[in-house]
């Protein structure tokens, strides 16, 4: 408890044990008036705006391998997430790892419940972590991002399953790397 009284000393009273951001624009989110964690967010999706000309036109689809545009997305995507997230990062990884595992080895027609059931429990159980320890207070954390997670995750898996039901070539292929989901993950972080 004395950290997170020494914490608030140093950083307002907005800040809480649940921001694990960075805290290098302070000076700047205490002369602005807005809160570091929305100025982290911020400042990531300005740069990832920024970014997206570029990735379009230096490393666009016709130009390198797909595994280079991931392995670039993640480089990118990654520490923009632990940016604005800090350490609470592992929640985006632990969901989307567990997750991959059940598409990869889970026979269809059961896979995708099991990854919707999985996904929306990991959400659940954090949103109710965070309810729990700081009813009331707002403060930018994983949750945000785990929801789209949930989202691309249940998404994938259901678009693997209908893919291998309709016994077609299917434009999601049921075993992808780990790096192209992991892509799927931190793209847009």
């Amino acid at each position: 408890m004395a950290d997170i009284a020494a914490t608030v000393e140093l950083h307002g009273d907005h800040v809480n044990e649940f921001f694990g951001g960075s805290y290098l624009l302070q000076p700047l989110a205490e002369a602005s008036g807005i809160t570091i964690d929305k100025l982290n967010f911020l400042v990531c999706q300005i740069i990832a705006l920024l970014l997206g000309f570029p990735f379009r036109t230096v490393i666009g689809p016709h130009k390198v391998s797909p595994t280079t545009r991931h392995i670039v997305q993640i480089v990118i995507g990654v520490p923009l997430a632990v940016f604005c997230f800090g350490s609470q990062i592992k929640h985006l990884l632990a969901q989307s790892m567990i997750s991959y595992l059940m598409m990869k080895y889970v026979r269809p027609g059961l896979m995708e419940k099991a990854v919707l059931v999985y996904a929306m429990g990991y959400l659940c159980v954090c949103h109710i972590y965070r309810m729990y320890y700081d009813y009331g207070g707002y403060t930018l954390d994983i949750t945000g991002p785990l929801m789209i997670s949930t989202q691309r995750l249940t998404s994938l898996a259901y678009n693997i399953a209908d893919g291998k039901a309709k016994e077609r070539n299917p434009s999601v292929k049921l075993h992808q790397s780990f790096i192209n989901c992991l892509c799927r993950q931190y793209r847009h972080c």
